[in-house]
């Protein structure tokens, strides 16, 4: 990769001291991260988006006006692309999967994903509860009992209904809290919902086939009440989670302009 030459304008003197432009953005990319982590302020999350730009702009533009300056800007953009698609396409042939990472956009998995998180999935069998069953399901099938929302910044709790399971046959299958934490596509013909991370809750195998109820912590419901239209089959999970780094997603959430946070990161059900 070409070596760009470092001129006197690429430093900035702090107390007798040159430091390099690129190592200021750096650390104030750090702080307004740290600083919308912190407060939720849609400011700090612009701020980080503009300071994100500035860096990547740095990185591409020529150091000079002249072909030479060009075409090394224009090798090293190509070699940096190279090595990002070849990167992800060899993890995705380890893991067994065409999404090896994601990143976690709202808070339906607390406590034990947050908003932010940059997850690592594989491709393999889920694990979670799993039943037989002989007719179809309807949602009068599905169990209920009283469940207590709390509001994370008063501490208020108030009483709520919450899905907890699956009657069958006279007898209730209580979802699987320890189910794998997956990532699917839901079908949902009325609007885009792009993958979500949930937990897969309870397997069910109707006429030879595999079906999940799938659910988010954070939720009352499973996500056939509002998210999507029909169980979750083999073909619709992109890889299961096993691995989770706190707060590097949000440098995808900035790209993306997701600064607002979604309502759910408001309260935590009980």
């Amino acid at each position: 990769m070409a070596e760009k030459k470092i001129a006197k304008k690429d430093f900035v003197t702090i107390m007798g001291m040159k430091v390099k432009h690129d190592y200021l953005l750096g650390f104030g990319l750090l702080l307004t991260t740290a600083a919308y982590i912190a407060s939720h302020m849609i400011i700090f999350g612009i701020l980080s988006l503009i300071i994100l730009v500035v860096l990547f702009l740095k990185d591409i533009l020529p150091s000079s006006n002249d072909s030479k300056g060009i075409k090394d800007s224009v090798s090293d953009l190509v070699v940096a692309l190279v090595v990002a698609l070849s990167a992800w396409f060899l993890l995705g042939f380890l893991l067994n999967t065409s999404t090896p990472i994601n990143v976690v956009t709202s808070c339906s998995m607390l406590p034990i994903l947050d908003r932010g998180d940059l997850i690592i999935l594989q491709g393999s069998q889920i694990r979670t509860r799993t039943i037989e069953i002989n007719h179809s399901i309807s949602p009068q099938d599905f169990v209920s009992e009283p469940c207590k929302l709390r509001e994370i910044a008063t501490g208020n709790e108030r009483q709520e209904t919450c899905i907890v399971g699956l009657k069958v046959d006279g007898n209730v299958q209580l979802f699987d809290k320890f189910g794998d934490i997956v990532v699917y596509e839901p079908k949902n013909s009325l609007k885009s919902i792009g993958p979500v991370v949930h937990r897969a809750v309870l397997r069910i195998k109707y006429k030879g086939l595999d079906n999940y109820v799938i659910k988010g912590d954070n939720n009352p419901s499973p996500d056939l009440f509002g998210i999507s239209e029909s169980f979750a089959s083999e073909d619709d999970i992109l890889g299961k989670v096993i691995f989770r780094a706190p707060y590097l997603g949000y440098l995808k959430l900035f790209l993306s302009m997701q600064f607002e946070e979604p309502n759910n990161c408001k309260y935590l059900f009980k």
